[in-house]
C-alpha cells in the first residue's frame, strides 16, 4: 500500500509499504477514507520534529474515518478512537483508560492512518451514525477532547457565558460545543483575524481579537 513516511522535520514522503494484516479477533483493518491533520502532526512535520522517545511510528495521523474490510460488518464507515489502553489496569477498570500508563497511540506508538489502510483495536471503532458526513466525521476525535473538557466544567447553572481563548480547530470546536452544554453567550478570544469571519459563520456571538481587546464586527 501508499503511505506517507515520516523521516524529520520538513522530510516525509511518499512510499511503498506492507499493507497491514487482515482483521482478526480483537483487530480490524480498515481503508482509510480520510484523516484529519492535528496540530501535534504539523508540529512533527514542519516544526520542531519528533521526540523519538514516544514516536514508535513513522506513520503520523490519529483522526481516522474508514471503512471495514471484512467480516459481518464489512463496509461499515466508522470513526478511531486513536487511544489504545492496556484495559488491565486501575485505570482502565475505572473506564479512565486514556490515563492507562501503558497506553499507546495509533499515529504515535501504531501505524497511522496517513496511509491507504490502517490495522486498529475493533474496541476503538464507532459507527457514524446516519446524517453525518464522512467529512463532519472526521472531527469525532478532537471534538471528543472539547466534550470532556467542558463535561469536566460542569455547569450547573440553567443559563451560563462560556469564554473560549484561542481561535484554532480545538477553540472553534469547544465554542460550538458549549451551545450543546447550555452556553447562552458564547465568547471568543481569536488571534487570527482570517478567523473572524469564520467565527461568525458558526454563529459564536462575540469574537474578540487578542491583540487589541477589539471586539471584531
Amino acid at each position: 500500500m501508499r503511505a506517507i513516511i515520516y523521516d524529520d522535520v520538513g522530510r516525509w514522503r511518499v512510499d511503498s509499504v506492507p499493507r497491514p494484516e487482515p482483521s482478526d479477533g480483537d483487530w480490524v483493518c480498515l481503508r482509510v477514507l480520510l484523516c484529519g491533520i492535528c496540530g501535534s502532526d504539523i508540529r512533527k512535520l514542519l516544526h520542531a520534529g519528533a521526540d523519538r522517545r514516544f514516536l514508535r511510528t513513522d506513520i503520523l495521523g490519529h483522526e481516522i474515518v474508514g471503512v471495514l474490510l471484512d467480516g459481518p460488518n464489512e463496509g461499515l464507515c466508522v470513526a478511531v478512537n486513536p487511544l489504545v489502553p492496556c484495559n488491565k489496569c486501575y485505570w482502565c477498570a475505572s473506564n479512565q483508560g486514556q490515563h492507562c500508563p501503558s497506553i499507546r497511540v495509533i499515529g504515535r506508538n501504531l501505524p497511522g492512518g496517513f496511509a491507504e489502510f490502517v490495522r486498529v483495536p475493533r474496541s476503538s471503532i464507532h459507527r457514524i451514525p446516519p446524517g453525518v458526513s464522512q467529512l463532519n466525521a472526521v472531527f469525532a476525535d478532537p471534538l471528543a477532547v472539547c466534550i470532556q473538557a467542558l463535561a469536566k466544567m460542569s455547569p450547573q447553572k440553567s443559563t451560563w457565558r462560556l469564554a473560549v481563548i484561542g481561535d484554532g480547530p480545538l477553540g472553534l470546536l469547544a465554542a460550538q460545543a458549549g451551545r450543546s452544554f447550555g452556553a447562552n453567550d458564547v465568547t471568543l478570544i481569536a488571534k487570527h483575524s482570517a478567523r473572524f469571519l469564520v467565527a461568525r459563520q458558526l454563529r459564536i456571538d462575540r469574537v474578540v481579537a487578542a491583540d487589541d481587546n477589539k471586539i471584531a464586527d
